[in-house]
């Protein structure tokens, strides 16, 4: 098997700042994979961020209506009809999240939308996660992972923050372990403060991987 070496006509670093010749033909080496939602689903964003070198376009699915994510396949589909460009497209299926369930309204253009919905917390604050019917409010977090309880124990850390913005000061809460009640209710205290918005998503850290 022979292999092609690859050459570069100039070395120098700063040219990586100028703009690239249009009429000189040039592999692109570096991708592009770009989240499709409510910030560039119109077609007419699509084409601009194809003809930006977006190379593979990511779908949601754990979060949003399934017609909304037609819509912007179908979108993006036009979009490579106009610019002749192909794109890859990534479907990122719904897996083993544990999530807060909350209510949520839907946008004109199909997007399901939670603002307005912060949650204030406080270090030294006790609240509970369940897994009963309940509505969520500040000290009652109604999560969708029924044998969430089983799993446990006084002492156990939990943490939880808003979906794909884990690690954010502001918008994480970690969770220590109180008691668990009647197999349903777990009681944690709050280890610091966060203000909680949008979707929520829980992680058990002792035993994320066994959900």
């Amino acid at each position: 098997m022979k292999t092609k070496a690859h050459f570069f006509p100039d070395l120098n670093l700063g040219t990586i700042l100028e703009p690239a010749d249009p009429n000189e033909k040039q592999t692109a080496c570096t991708k592009i994979v770009s989240t499709i939602g409510p910030a560039c689903q119109s077609v007419d964003k699509l084409v601009q961020m194809l003809q930006d070198g977006m190379s593979a376009a990511r779908i949601d699915l754990t979060w949003g209506p399934i017609e909304y994510h037609r819509t912007s396949l179908d979108n993006l589909q036009e979009a490579m009809r106009r610019t002749r460009k192909l794109c890859a497209i990534m479907l990122d299926t719904l897996g083993r999240e544990v999530m807060i369930r909350r209510p949520f309204r839907i946008d004109p253009d199909g997007w399901p939308n939670q603002a307005g919905q912060e949650i204030t917390v406080k270090a030294g604050q006790k609240l509970t996660l369940t897994t009963r019917d309940v509505e969520c409010s500040d000290t009652v977090f109604p999560i969708t992972y029924p044998r969430f309880a089983e799993m446990m124990e006084p002492g156990d850390n939990v943490y939880l923050g808003r979906y794909l913005v884990s690690g954010a000061d502001s918008a994480s809460l970690y969770l220590e372990v109180v008691e668990v009640q009647g197999g349903t209710d777990v009681v944690c205290l709050a280890k610091n403060d966060a203000l909680l918005d949008g979707l929520l998503t829980l992680f058990h850290v002792e035993r994320s991987s066994c959900v």
